[in-house]
């Protein structure tokens, strides 16, 4: 069953809850909604409560402009308040909103982040100099060139395929103004010193063994912070949550049964 909950703006925003234990709130990242991480889902839920929600702007939740980032971690702040004590599980672009809610809100007892870093190859002080050419396809209301945009042939052929296609059409709009936020934020702190120095909360860093280079990227976020692991998803690159959702699971099984025992 859809809920829904209003955030500090207004905005309403649909989540969905499923099984039982210690609460994990899943933040999912660009380019799409709540829906491919059902897999994940059923393979954690018989030992955590799964809380997973739309980000605002794209399915069922509702959009309020001027977009920021802020608005963002406010949305998550807001479920995390309604579930205390909850661990986040930030994916991608999720994963710095996850890290920015823990360090405001004491209804976060940890935060898994999930490749919510930078590439290490790219260079997060400029922004992309295609980004001006994305945000007018998102004006014209350009869904699929926004979704296909740099890709190849093969890919493109291979997304028309996919299972995502839709939720990928459906959230398509608001990409272009993620991928400014982002690196902006990047841009202005690379490791998160700055903002995460003193999150006091246990703090798990994965990556898949596909993305080697994330795994580099990953010590570096780890030295900002004052409790943070390492972990490799074995055979896994950025999409394990439906790629290889039981390994995705125990990893975030074994780490949420570590945790101490949450205070009532």
């Amino acid at each position: 069953m859809t809920s829904f909950a209003t955030s500090r703006d207004g905005t309403r925003i649909a989540y969905w809850t499923s099984g039982s234990g210690p609460v994990v709130l899943i933040v999912h990242g660009a380019g799409g909604d709540h829906t491919p991480w059902a897999p994940l889902i059923n393979a954690l839920s018989s030992a955590c409560t799964v809380v997973t929600f739309d980000r605002r702007g794209r399915g069922r939740s509702r959009d309020t402009l001027p977009y920021a980032g802020e608005r963002e971690v406010e949305d998550v702040v807001m479920l995390a308040e309604r579930l205390r004590p909850a661990c986040l599980l930030g994916h991608s672009f999720g994963g710095f909103l996850a890290l920015e809610a823990a360090r405001v809100s004491s209804a976060i007892r940890s935060v898994i982040v999930y490749e919510g870093w930078p590439d290490p190859s790219d260079d997060m002080t400029v922004m992309p100099e295609w980004l001006p050419e994305l945000e007018a396809l998102a004006v014209a209301g350009r869904r699929a060139e926004i979704v296909e945009y740099g890709e190849s042939a093969a890919t493109i052929e291979e997304l028309h395929r996919s299972f995502r296609w839709q939720e990928l059409l459906g959230g398509a709009l608001v990409v272009p103004r993620e991928i400014r936020a982002y690196s902006a934020f990047w841009g202005a702190d690379p490791v998160g010193e700055a903002r995460w120095h003193d999150l006091a909360i246990p703090v798990l860093l994965l990556y898949g063994e596909k993305n080697v280079d994330q795994g580099q990227a990953a010590v570096a976020l780890a030295a900002t912070l004052s409790d943070a692991k390492i972990e490799m998803l074995p055979g896994q690159g950025h999409r394990a949550h439906y790629e290889g959702p039981e390994v995705l699971a125990s990893a975030v099984g074994t780490f949420v049964r570590g945790l101490p025992v949450a205070s009532p």
